[in-house]
């Protein structure tokens, strides 16, 4: 009789086992899953980042440009880093000094993810005296930055 109680117990504590050892598992995947999604928001935002730098070098790139060339148009794609950018460089027609710059940066074109920021500027350039063109700043504005999921998107 003694023997009998005893594997009763030997039963419950395996069921016991069981019990924890699923629910164990189920609680591991759910922690696992969670630090996947921080993981993967946490690169996106190190993306959109990136594509904004680059955007904003690209207006950098074209405000240099344009004070050795005032007639630069601009950049179709210039490799930087991580990603690139391109540069549009618009001129008004009843504003001859001033110049809109449009550039975009993009971060993982041709991944499933991919990250564009748009920046754009307006500048007003004066010629000073022996020193070449004089460069003001009238506006910086940052685009709404459009985020692209599908490769197709991003090309």
């Amino acid at each position: 009789m003694i023997e009998s109680g005893r594997r009763r117990n030997e039963g419950l504590v395996l069921m016991w086992v069981v019990v924890l050892i699923a629910t164990l598992s189920v609680f591991l995947s759910a922690l696992l899953s969670g630090w996947r999604q921080l993981h993967e928001q946490a690169r996106r935002e190190r993306d959109d980042a990136v594509a904004l730098a680059l955007a904003e070098a690209g207006v950098d790139r074209a405000i240099w440009e344009l004070r050795r060339t005032p007639d630069w148009p601009g950049v179709e794609k210039a490799q930087l880093g991580a990603g690139e950018y391109t540069v549009q460089v618009i001129v008004p027609k009843d504003r001859d000094a001033e110049r809109r710059i449009r550039s975009t940066g993009i971060v993982g074109r041709g991944k499933q993810y991919a990250s564009r920021q748009t920046v754009e500027a307006r500048v007003r350039f004066r010629v000073v005296e022996g020193k070449g063109a004089a460069v003001e700043w009238k506006a910086w504005t940052r685009v709404r930055p459009r985020i692209v999921y599908s490769k197709e998107e991003a090309k």
